[in-house]
């Protein structure tokens, strides 16, 4: 056997072999196989994909294009039964699965299908490993995008879903580990949601307080506090329950940042306010404290 031929390689756009006159359907033996071909002359040069999954041709599409570039370079042996990528030249059916071979001591490369590879060619090991490689890395392809687009249709029905979003972009520990939770498998708990408008809020807060006038700081204390001072900014949360009214209050040296009371709904920046609430210092600044839980809140002054 002497010589080469130019492959044609006719692979169509969805990976399968594009049947050209005279050839048959994928399966169907063409013709007689090739002439004395002895396995022991042939040593591998590559394997590929050429059937209809899209993440199997992902998945081989190193491999495949190496093979690709392999036959247009050094082009098919001579008495290769075909010049196409997908047919083989042992048996002459068509495959997906596919195993290039060259020749030891005479130029050119045939195709031959796993089947036939394996059973004629003694490369069963080879084949098989990494046709199951393709096949995890394929599923783990589509699992991974149907939990993507499960994750869009769940943020698509949430209410506040501009509101988690934007949380969800922060970059935050917490925010990454929400989001490779939400896209690992397609949705968040309710916990999770509540969670993350509650550091949506925290967040916000330590914000404003930062853009607020400094003024001489002192520890802020803890537990049920009764509190007087200036309310220093009012301002509405978005969040799943609806519009909620914060506010922060600047006391003696330490500012605290809580619902706005039903009580005192009507206040504005500016007004002197008396509440008792439940303190947690931040952990960041210990001048500023989170309130909850708010009673006997009343206006005693009014701003300017």
């Amino acid at each position: 056997m002497t010589g080469t031929k130019t492959a044609r390689l006719q692979v169509g756009a969805e990976g399968r072999t594009q049947e050209g006159p005279g050839q048959s359907a994928r399966g169907i033996t063409k013709g007689n196989k090739m002439q004395n071909v002895n396995p022991a002359n042939w040593k591998i040069a590559g394997l590929y994909y050429c059937g209809d999954s899209a993440e199997m041709r992902e998945a081989y599409a190193e491999e495949t294009s190496e093979c690709i570039a392999l036959i247009e370079k050094h082009g098919k042996h001579a008495e290769a039964r075909d010049d196409e990528l997908g047919a083989c030249d042992h048996c002459g059916t068509f495959h997906s699965y596919g195993v290039l071979f060259s020749h030891k001591s005479e130029p050119g490369l045939i195709t031959v299908g796993n089947k036939c590879a394996a059973n004629n060619f003694g490369c069963v090991d080879k084949v098989d490993r990494k046709r199951k490689q393709a096949q995890r890395q394929a599923q783990k392809a589509r699992e991974e995008r149907i939990a993507f687009w499960s994750a869009i249709r769940f943020l698509s029905k949430q209410k506040n879903r501009k509101e988690l979003c934007a949380f969800l972009r922060v970059d935050s520990c917490f925010a990454k580990s929400l989001r490779f939770q939400l896209f690992a498998r397609g949705w968040l708990s309710k916990n999770q949601i509540d969670s993350a408008f509650d550091a949506a809020e925290r967040m916000t807060a330590r914000e404003i307080e930062e853009k607020e006038s400094q003024v001489e700081k002192i520890p802020a204390p803890s537990g049920r506090v009764h509190i007087q001072g200036k309310v220093l900014s009012i301002y509405p949360k978005e969040t799943q329950f609806g519009t909620i009214w914060k506010m922060v209050v600047l006391a003696q040296g330490f500012k605290v940042w809580l619902t706005l009371p039903k009580a005192i709904d009507n206040a504005e920046a500016g007004d002197i306010v008396e509440f008792t609430a439940s303190l947690e210092p931040s952990k960041k600044d210990k001048s500023f404290a989170f309130g909850k839980r708010p009673t006997k809140a009343k206006i005693i002054l009014m701003g300017d």
